[in-house]
């Protein structure tokens, strides 16, 4: 489990960083899409986020994707602990994301008769593939990004929720608290961050839903 998390569809705060709450909403037509989408996996989920979106059963997430999470960690943990953390909490990540294409996969097949799970396991591996995840890891007043990608594991089908592996690239320092210079620094880079939220990865989870809903793929493709 990570400290933090910035979503779609999260309410900006009074530090203007975007903060889930469970009033807050994604806009409607993104929200119905996830709602159809979860609806369309009952069947086939009966794990622990059943009836969320994300791998956490945590009430103001459970419409929202997360699309960036926040680990902080006291001065004695190392930043390879935060590393750890923090690829175990992409992985099940990925694999909820799995889990949800597979099975709006197998309620598509069912419902028309028409393709078979081998053929939807590489328009799968496209879509997770091509997915970026940021995450910030906060130490004292130093705040680290790093990027990381999943891959699936040869052989692996939507029906098995992986295996998966995790890519974790080099880190870089996106700013600081210590000084006027690093706050605005690290202002920045947050802003670059959640614009990025905004649209590349919002367009990257419409093609998620395209893809669930049986349409054309080619954001990912």
């Amino acid at each position: 489990m990570v400290d933090y998390v910035i979503c779609l569809g999260s309410d900006a705060g009074p530090d203007g960083l975007e903060h889930p709450h469970p009033s807050s909403s994604p806009p409607p037509s993104l929200h119905s899409r996830i709602d159809e989408l979860l609806s369309s996996s009952d069947d086939d989920d009966h794990g622990p986020a059943a009836g969320s979106v994300n791998h956490t059963v945590y009430p103001a997430l459970r419409r929202m994707p997360i699309a960036i999470s926040i680990e902080t960690e006291v001065v004695e943990r190392t930043e390879e602990e935060a590393r750890v953390q923090l690829g175990i909490w992409v992985a099940a990540q990925a694999k909820r994301i799995h889990m949800l294409l597979g099975a709006a996969a197998r309620q598509r097949i069912r419902g028309t008769g028409m393709g078979t799970e081998a053929e939807v396991e590489e328009d799968v591996r496209r879509i997770l593939q091509r997915a970026l995840f940021p995450l910030l890891f906060v130490q004292t007043d130093t705040w680290t990004v790093y990027l990381a990608r999943v891959s699936l594991v040869d052989n692996a089908l939507p029906s098995t929720g992986g295996p998966l592996r995790v890519h974790i690239y080099t880190s870089f320092v996106l700013g600081s608290t210590s000084s006027i210079v690093g706050i605005y620094t690290l202002l920045s880079g947050l802003g670059v961050l959640l614009d990025w939220v905004t649209t590349e990865y919002r367009r990257w989870w419409e093609a998620i839903l395209d893809f669930a809903e049986g349409k054309e793929i080619g954001v990912v493709g």
